[in-house]
């Protein structure tokens, strides 16, 4: 049997040769890298295709069309924009300005509603409006502080409608007693208030007798809750009420008669009580205890 025969480097016929196989370990063979390393064309067109379906797109090549041609559009709408809300800004700040310091928007009618005994210039004289000063920074509750600093005036509000009108409505105090002091004869209102001096009481007022009268004395507020307490009926028999402290009211009534009221609790039983007593013949009635009165 014959065996292979060797070439002239001692290999065998048939056997890749030395060369030939560090060929093949660094990349194949000799004839395959003749064809290049990028492959056959179909394995080319293969990984285009895998390419395409991977969903990767090439970069346009023209600027017009699709997306690229918005772009620029756009980067100019951001820069206008900017300018937009600047504008917006300044005349928001021009119109603040002009209905805030300046007359545009300046008061040109005042109004005055309420008024009985005092005047409409008397009230527009203590309000101390300017005329075209801004109604926009017109502080209400300062004009009705000054209104109301008339001792006529119990209470006041202000009001004002664009582009130019104030409007002062005032509610006047309203007497339910006078009392004699060394300057005159004093109005009374029913929060015990002396607010006005007049030369002869009113008719049909009664007269006070305190020791004291102020909104704040214990005793007046007590005599002018009594009256406040008292039906119109009563109320025009009283002549005079006389106290020494808020638990000992006396009310002097037409034809010399007396009426001894105690203090304000249950004010109005004691109204209906003494109506009912006054049809009788007497000269005092106690009704500091209306379940228990007496007449003599």
């Amino acid at each position: 049997m014959s065996s292979p025969t060797r070439g002239a480097g001692g290999a065998r016929s048939g056997e890749p040769s030395g060369r030939d196989r560090s060929a093949a370990r660094r990349g194949g063979s000799p004839a395959r890298r003749e064809h290049g390393e990028h492959g056959e064309p179909g394995q080319r067109r293969g990984r285009e295709e895998r390419g395409r379906g991977s969903g990767r797109r090439p970069p346009p090549r023209g600027g017009g069309g699709g997306r690229g041609g918005r772009r620029p559009v756009r980067r100019v709408r951001s820069r206008a924009r900017p300018w937009m809300v600047l504008l917006v800004v300044l005349v928001v700040l021009a119109l603040g300005y002009v209905g805030l310091f300046t007359s545009v928007l300046g008061v040109r009618t005042v109004e005055v509603a309420g008024t009985k005994t005092i005047t409409v210039e008397e009230v527009r004289a203590a309000a101390a409006i300017p005329d075209g000063h801004p109604i926009l920074r017109l502080s209400s509750s300062d004009v009705a502080a000054r209104v109301k600093a008339l001792p006529v005036v119990e209470s006041a509000e202000v009001d004002w409608s664009l582009p130019s009108t104030v409007t002062i409505s005032v509610v006047e105090r309203a007497p339910v007693a006078v009392f004699t002091a060394e300057d005159g004869t004093k109005l009374v209102d029913r929060t015990g208030t002396p607010y006005a001096t007049v030369a002869a009481a009113p008719p049909g007022l009664p007269v006070l007798k305190l020791a004291r009268i102020a909104p704040d004395d214990p005793t007046t507020l007590a005599a002018v809750g009594v009256l406040a307490a008292l039906p119109e009926k009563l109320r025009v028999e009283v002549q005079v009420i006389s106290a020494e402290s808020p638990g000992d009211i006396r009310l002097a009534l037409s034809g010399d008669r007396e009426a001894r009221w105690g203090g304000t609790a249950d004010s109005p039983r004691k109204a209906e009580v003494l109506l009912v007593l006054l049809s009788r013949q007497g000269s005092t009635y106690n009704v500091s205890s209306p379940d228990l009165p007496t007449v003599s």
